[in-house]
């Protein structure tokens, strides 16, 4: 797995750091204002005036960009699981037109294989970094090997029902899962939200600064501010990190399959 640092942050940390951070910038450029306000003449509040409203449009920009991508990643992420879940009941439906044993043999793999794909850490977003990429290697040896059960067999009579079918299928349930492992490291540039985090700031110190000038505190408008921003950028970080938070990846379509295929295999002896 390649995520940076940052990437694996859960998203109140940030958002909580954001809520702390944007009433001081407000209280520090009050203060500012309010000692600058008898060198600030009608011009330069009024020049003031027009950056205020340039540095909250920039953010409101920025917000509408951050939430557009992560949610854009959000949808990828949950047409993959539909599309996992059918390549692996496709793979399970083909094997049963293989012979026996080869077929037992294949749907001991393929059951090994989706009860990999559904760990239950990773469905619960209880599993770490070293532990998924574990995960994901396991996954593709067992993926290697379903291949060359089914290759030889092919190799070993041309003729086989269902051995070609199920190359072709091996090969789509591969795509998937590695756009799905693609997808999942694949989050909003950590520039863009450290663009965001310092857009809020200076916005926040911004309107304490106009407030100082025009001797207001405004801190309801302050407080209403910091709420709304710091809880966008939680739901733009939530939908951009799957598997922990509140918003998350539903898994129900793999772990229907996985129950299709226990329920084949029946109870473990």
């Amino acid at each position: 797995m390649h995520l940076s640092w940052f990437s694996q942050l859960e998203a109140w940390p940030v958002s909580l750091a954001l809520v702390l951070a944007m009433p001081v910038a407000v209280s520090v450029g009050y203060r500012i204002g309010h000692r600058l306000r008898e060198q600030t003449g009608d011009t330069g509040r009024g020049h003031f005036g027009a950056v205020q409203g340039s540095l909250l449009g920039l953010l409101a920009l920025l917000l509408g960009f951050s939430f557009s991508m992560s949610t854009a990643r959000y949808e990828v992420r949950r047409a993959l699981v539909m599309e996992d879940a059918n390549a692996l009941t496709g793979l399970y439906l083909d094997s049963s037109l293989l012979p026996e044993p080869q077929r037992g043999q294949f749907r001991e793999l393929l059951g090994q294989y989706v009860g990999v794909r559904t760990d239950p850490r990773l469905v619960q977003g209880r599993i770490t970094v070293e532990a998924l990429a574990a995960g994901l290697a396991r996954a593709e040896e067992l993926h290697r090997r379903m291949w060359e059960l089914a290759r030889d067999m092919l190799r070993a009579s041309p003729t086989v029902p269902g051995a070609e079918g199920l190359l072709s299928a091996l090969k789509d349930a591969l795509s998937v899962h590695r756009r799905r492992v693609y997808a999942y490291e694949s989050r909003v540039p950590g520039v863009i939200i450290a663009l965001l985090f310092g857009a809020a700031v200076t916005s926040a110190g911004a309107v304490g600064y106009s407030g100082g000038l025009g001797r207001y505190h405004g801190w309801p408008a302050s407080i209403l501010l910091t709420v709304l921003v710091s809880g966008t950028i939680y739901v733009i970080l939530d939908l951009d990190r799957p598997q922990s938070g509140l918003i998350r990846v539903d898994q129900t379509p793999l772990l229907q399959a996985r129950a299709m295929l226990d329920w084949e295999r029946g109870p473990e002896p």
